[in-house]
Order: structure tokens, then sequence, then C-alpha cells
């Protein structure tokens, strides 16, 4: 699963006084193992087309707001599902292709785009989940 993750605010008293200073995009996109935990560092592994792309190492997390925003020490991040992961099998033979889209319909488009045809594949996403 790919996640964009967005910087949309600072904490209170930011431990950092430049906290804000030095963000070279509005947002991130990468690969995370862990949800935001408190007491732990967030860390989200570059993938992204922006050259120099460096994802993001925070501070310590101090409190999760909701189910997709966090604080640290210094800034509030805002993390949304981007692109899920779609795997095709040809149901005749050993063919695999893997693509990232938004959507199955995206992902189904991008296939026939490539493939000229969607007859004869089979396709789950990286939950297990069969359309």
């Amino acid at each position: 699963m790919i996640y964009k993750i967005t910087k949309i605010g600072k904490s209170e008293n930011p431990f950092h006084k430049n906290s804000d200073f030095g963000e070279s995009f509005p947002f991130h996109l990468g690969i995370f193992t862990e949800e935001p935990k408190v007491g732990q560092r967030f860390r989200l592994n570059p993938f992204s087309p922006n050259p120099g792309e460096r994802g993001i190492d925070t501070t310590q997390v101090v409190k999760i707001i909701d189910e997709s925003t966090f604080e640290t020490l210094n800034s509030i991040y805002k993390y949304e599902k981007y692109l899920r992961t779609f795997t095709f099998y040809q149901k005749n033979s050993s063919a695999v292709l893997t693509l990232s889209a938004p959507s199955f319909e995206q992902a189904e488009e991008d296939l026939k785009e490539i493939v000229k045809d969607t007859y004869g594949w089979r396709v789950e996403d990286e939950e297990g989940e069969d359309f």
C-alpha cells in the first residue's frame, strides 16, 4: 500500500523552533510498515516520481489524533491511502503483472492498455481480496 502524508500544521510548542523549515514537497508518498505509535518515530520509506524524494523520518510521536492524523514533537501529519497494489495473474500461463492504482477500475484500464485485453486474468489486491 502506498500512502500520501501531508504536514498539516505545527505542534503548539514545537521542540525545534524551525520545524516547518525545509519541506521540499507539499506531500510525500511512501510505504510504511507500522502505523504511527506514541513514543516512537514515524518512518515513511519514499516511493515517488519526484526526484530527490526523501520520505519522512519524524521526531517522536506524542499523540494520535484520529485514525489518520498524528502529532509529533514538532508537527501534525495526516496520511491517507494513495495507491493500492493489484496483482494480475494470467489464468493460462505463468504471466504476472503488478500495478499500483487508486482503484481497481483504474488498474484494469492500465492492464488493458498494456496487454490490449483483460480477458483471462485473475486479480487480487495487497490484502488478498479477489476481484
